[in-house]
């Protein structure tokens, strides 16, 4: 069975209000390594290349900086 991606808007809903973008951005990290595990900074690609090919230039960049966190 395949999972499907969380939105960005359902991942920053999660989210305090009060959050820096670097706490929303290390929790998407984290909902991400616990929805996908091993497969989740390729999941995370594919939302940044998503991001990207429909234009969308600040959730690419979040995407991007999800992505980086993963990748360390």
């Amino acid at each position: 069975m395949r999972k499907s991606r969380k939105s960005t808007a359902t991942l920053l809903s999660h989210s305090a209000a009060s959050a820096s973008p670097n706490e929303i951005e290390e929790k998407m990290a984290d909902y991400a390594r616990e929805f996908f595990g091993d497969e989740a900074s390729t999941a995370v690609a594919y939302c940044t290349l998503d991001a990207w090919f429909e234009n969308k230039s600040d959730e690419y960049n979040t995407w991007f900086r999800v992505f980086k966190r993963l990748r360390q």
